[in-house]
């Protein structure tokens, strides 16, 4: 089948990677696939397995940018003369992008709904969703019934996948990743692999670590990510606790913080 996934960016984060790899298991599976994004650093990573990137306008939030309407004529351009038979989009910009983008190409529209954290009438009003959805959690399933009042009919849950192989082919062992990373090999590290939003609830892992840290020594907590957030939690623990909290930033590669 000719596949075309559609999400916002390829920078470092959740969807993206979940991009990547989808990607990736379509076209060992025999699948034609196209990427369509604002572009980003992982952009590479696509080249690299001989996946189609195409480059459009479209890292916005908003549901009303014109910045839809220029990335539908790119892709309208893009595939005149190609058959795509599945659009797989990954947010809700991109969803609407996907449900107009459909009607050209008479393709199939499916999306991936990867998370909801608030209950907005917006998204009840307009909806903006494929007829088939995928969600990534039972917890998402079910917040798409009682929230956005969508049939569970039209909802599937299919976990996020994992490369295996990725992980299991990383040459260091533990001792030595700790000493790499200045870490003592006797220490118990609490470890958080996230975007840093209030959403994510970084927050209460901070209180739980002060409350354990009178409990189990040589704790550590570790945090790889980058987010709005970042600053306001340095602030919280940047007297007492500055030499055991670490913020490490967004990384490519995280197989060495797990």
């Amino acid at each position: 089948m000719q596949i075309l996934l559609i999400t916002k960016h390829l920078n470092t984060g959740g969807i993206p990677r979940y991009v990547i790899n989808l990607a990736k298991g379509l076209k060992e599976n025999g699948h034609q696939v196209y990427v369509a994004s604002s572009g980003g650093i992982l952009v590479l990573e696509l080249t690299q397995y001989n996946i189609c990137h195409i480059t459009i306008p479209i890292n916005t939030k908003s549901i009303l940018s014109p910045q839809i309407l220029k990335s539908l004529l790119t892709l309208i351009i893009y595939f005149r003369k190609k058959h795509i038979d599945i659009i797989h989009s990954h947010t809700r910009v991109t969803s609407v992008l996907a449900n107009m983008l459909t009607k050209y190409l008479k393709a199939h529209h499916i999306t991936t709904v990867h998370g909801i954290y608030k209950k907005k009438v917006s998204r009840i009003v307009i909806p903006c969703l494929a007829k088939k959805i995928i969600a990534v959690s039972q917890e998402t399933k079910d917040r798409l019934q009682n929230w956005q009042k969508i049939s569970p009919d039209r909802i599937e849950v299919i976990p996020n996948a994992i490369d295996v192989d990725f992980f299991a082919n990383y040459k260091l062992t533990r001792n030595e990743v700790r000493k790499k990373l200045g870490l003592e090999e006797n220490a118990f590290i609490i470890g958080n692999i996230s975007r840093i939003e209030k959403i994510k609830g970084q927050e209460l892992i901070i209180t739980a670590f002060i409350q354990l840290k009178e409990k189990i020594e040589n704790l550590k907590l570790i945090f790889v990510g980058e987010g709005k957030d970042k600053l306001r939690l340095q602030r919280m623990v940047e007297k007492n606790f500055f030499k055991d909290v670490f913020f490490w930033g967004a990384k490519e590669d995280i197989r060495p913080y797990l």
